[in-house]
C-alpha cells in the first residue's frame, strides 16, 4: 500500500509540473531552438511582443551587428504569468551561415 502511495505522488508531481510549463497559444517559440534551422525566435520592439519564428538574414537583409541572442522574462495582459525566453533576439535574427553583419551598412553580406 505504500508503493501505492508513493507512486501516486509521484505521478501527480509530474503531472503539475508538466502541465504548469505551458505555453500561451499565441507564443510561437520560447527558445530559437523551437524553430526551424534557418530561423531563429525574435521578440519585436512593441510592448506585448509576441516571439515568433523568422527567418535568418540573408544578404542584403537588414541586421544588428551586436545582435546576440539574450534571455528575458516578459508578461502580458492575459493574465497567464511570466513567459521566460532564452536565445531569443531583438528586432533582426542573425545573419545566415556565411554571412555576418556589417557594421557600417547593418545589412548581411558574403563573408570576404
Amino acid at each position: 500500500m505504500e508503493l501505492y502511495k508513493l507512486m501516486t505522488v509521484v505521478i501527480l508531481a509530474s503531472l503539475l509540473t508538466c502541465c504548469h510549463t505551458k505555453r500561451n497559444f499565441h507564443i510561437e517559440c520560447l527558445d530559437t531552438e523551437d524553430c526551424a534551422d534557418t530561423h531563429c525566435c525574435l521578440l519585436g520592439g512593441f510592448r506585448y511582443s509576441i516571439p515568433r519564428c523568422a527567418q535568418l538574414g540573408d544578404v542584403g537583409a537588414i541586421c544588428r551587428p551586436s545582435g546576440e541572442p539574450f534571455n528575458t522574462t516578459v508578461s502580458y495582459p492575459d493574465g497567464e504569468g511570466d513567459v521566460n525566453l532564452r536565445n531569443v533576439y531583438w528586432l533582426y535574427c542573425s545573419c545566415q551561415d556565411g554571412l555576418y553583419c556589417d557594421r557600417q551598412s547593418h545589412t548581411c553580406q558574403k563573408e570576404k
